[in-house]
C-alpha cells in the first residue's frame, strides 16, 4: 500500500504592524498654546483642534483665540478654521508631522474703543510628537487683521511656535 508523506509545518503568515493614529485613543481634540507674530504683530494664542477624520481624512476643525499687540493697537481675536494634515509627505525619515491650514478671525476686543472688523490667516505647519509630554509645533504663513473702519488692516507675516496636546 502507498502510504502518504507526512505534511509539512507551515509557518505563521507575518502580522502586519497596526497603524498608528495620533488621535485613536483619545476624544479627537488636541488643546494648544503659542507665541510668536500673527498679522506682523506679537501674538499669544490658545485653541482646540478637533478632528473630523471620520468625515474627511487628516482633516481637522480649528477654534482659536489670541492677543494680539502691535505699535498702533491692541486686540483680541477668535477664530474658527481647518487643518489638513499633509500625510503624503510621511515617512519614516522625517519625524516631523506637516499640515497646512487656513482661519477667518474675528477682532472681539480693540484698545482704543475700536470696533473689530474682520480678519483671516493661511499657514503651514509642522508637528514633533515628543513621547509621554506632547506634540511641539511651529507654524509659519500670513494673516491679514481689519481692526477699524478708518485705520489700515494689520497685514504680515505670522510665525509661531508651540505646544499641543491630544486627549
Amino acid at each position: 500500500p502507498w502510504i502518504p508523506p507526512a505534511p509539512q509545518p507551515v509557518a505563521p503568515s507575518p502580522v502586519a504592524p497596526a497603524k498608528v493614529v495620533a488621535q485613536a485613543q483619545g476624544m479627537g481634540l488636541t488643546a494648544d498654546v503659542s507665541a510668536g507674530l500673527r498679522a506682523g504683530a506679537t501674538s499669544i494664542a490658545g485653541g482646540i483642534d478637533y478632528s473630523i477624520a471620520s468625515m474627511m481624512p487628516d482633516t481637522s476643525i480649528r477654534l482659536s483665540g489670541s492677543y494680539i499687540t502691535g505699535d498702533t493697537v491692541k486686540a483680541v481675536s477668535l477664530g474658527v478654521g481647518a487643518k489638513y494634515a499633509l500625510t503624503m509627505l510621511k515617512s519614516s525619515d522625517m519625524p516631523v508631522d506637516l499640515y497646512v491650514g487656513g482661519s477667518v478671525l474675528m477682532p472681539v476686543k480693540v484698545s482704543g474703543g475700536q470696533t473689530g472688523k474682520w480678519g483671516a490667516e493661511a499657514f503651514v505647519g509642522g508637528a514633533y510628537a515628543v513621547p509621554d509630554l506632547g506634540t511641539l509645533f511651529a507654524e509659519v504663513g500670513y494673516a491679514g487683521l481689519k481692526y477699524s473702519s478708518t485705520k489700515a488692516a494689520l497685514k504680515g507675516i505670522s510665525a509661531s511656535v508651540g505646544y499641543n496636546y491630544a486627549f
